[in-house]
């Protein structure tokens, strides 16, 4: 029966959280998913100082984490600075509506009637606004239009491929399929949306700047293009935490979009950064076993951190290989007097998909746990 219901309601079963508020990390249950709550804070008081006064607000991008309480968290801390948070799949849109967010821009586009319909529901449900992204009116804009109760109203972003060759119309094709949208009665066109995701993590921040030039002449025509068209309120958002410097700086957003910036990873620790922000993000793990001077095992396998972007970073330096689903193995120097039972933290190289992992996030201060988080809105992409 429970299973059914599960079905039924579309609730997702979560697994016991590893660990309790007041708990000390060292009796935390492993492999945990840990959130230094003063370094995220800080990475957030570190974006909101980066668009102060420089007419870019910032609408940080969940994807990065998650979670509906932190994206909320992240507005709160934000304040004035913050348009909103963006989602990336309609489970990430749900979390941020129940949270309580009311700006939510989902950066993608909704294609099948369930996901249709589960959209139409969030945005009924939103004290505040919803926002998808179109490049197919047809397709896309059409139906999503038809399944909106009369009342409600979605902000609809044309998507513009500004290079990545992924989604997105030409930046000339951008302000005809605006004028398409805005004939529509329950989508309001808000803005194109413009991003380079593979600028991201280009490692010299000179190569970033040159390459976001580019972006800037392709969104300085769509910005054109909607003005000689009639269309003379839209937002132009885009951008992430590898070029956020550069994107603020181009003078062609209104927005930019850093999700990675407020926990980080390895992949963002390698290049070279314009704004610094810290390493909030990691995975704690127990020694399982030491059956040789020169090897031990842990708990953290990659059902644990994600292993596709490289090998996470190991307290103490100790290399990291895989070892499976459960376990990982790590190289030992002599002399390492490492035991079975000790508690190591991981380093992840990727956060998103290592978050994907877990159902909780274990917040702490001081060596404290201070708070316990659901995941809500992890899965495959759904």
């Amino acid at each position: 029966m429970r299973l059914i219901a599960l079905l039924v309601t579309g609730a997702r079963a979560l697994a016991k959280p590893p660990a309790v508020i007041g708990q000390k990390l060292h009796d935390v249950a492993t492999p945990a998913l840990l959130l230094d709550a003063d370094a995220f804070e800080r990475n957030c008081e570190t974006l909101k100082s980066a668009v102060a006064l420089t007419g870019v607000r910032a609408r940080p991008h969940m994807k990065a984490h998650k979670s509906g309480a932190l994206a909320k968290r992240q507005l709160e801390l934000l304040d004035v600075h913050a348009a909103g948070v963006c989602a990336q799949t309609v489970s990430e849109l749900e979390a941020a509506v129940d949270a309580g967010v009311g700006d939510v821009l989902l950066t993608n586009e909704v294609v099948g009637a369930d996901k249709i319909e589960r959209v139409a529901a969030a945005a009924k449900k939103s004290s505040g606004r919803v926002g998808v992204l179109i490049d197919d009116f047809w397709a896309q804009a059409t139906d999503l239009n038809l399944a909106l109760d009369d009342d409600v109203i979605v902000d609809a972003y044309v998507e513009v491929d500004v290079g990545q060759r992924r989604c997105g119309v030409s930046p000339s094709e951008a302000a005809p399929l605006a004028l398409q949208i805005s004939r529509l009665k329950n989508l309001r066109f808000a803005g194109c949306h413009c991003y380079h995701g593979l600028l991201q993590h280009v490692p010299s921040k000179a190569e970033r700047r040159e390459a976001v030039a580019d972006v800037a002449d392709a969104v300085r025509e769509v910005r054109n293009a909607l003005s000689a068209a009639g269309l003379a309120e839209f937002v132009i958002t885009g951008g992430g935490t590898g070029t956020l410097a550069a994107d603020r700086d181009s003078g062609v957003f209104d927005e930019v979009q850093p999700g990675s910036f407020c926990v980080m990873d390895l992949q963002y620790g390698s290049i070279e950064h314009e704004i610094v922000f810290e390493r909030a993000l990691e995975v704690l793990t127990t020694v399982l076993s030491r059956p040789a001077p020169n090897r031990c095992v842990v708990d953290a396998g990659s059902k644990a951190v994600d292993l596709v972007a490289g090998p996470p970073d190991v307290e103490g330096n100790r290399p990291y290989r895989s070892g499976g689903d459960e376990h990982g193995i790590l190289d030992l120097e002599a002399g390492d007097d490492l035991a079975v039972g000790a508690k190591l933290r991981l380093y992840p190289s990727h956060c998103d998909p290592c978050v994907n992992l877990h159902d909780h996030w274990i917040l702490h201060r001081g060596g404290v746990v201070v708070d316990v988080l659901a995941v809500d809105a992890r899965g495959s992409g759904c």
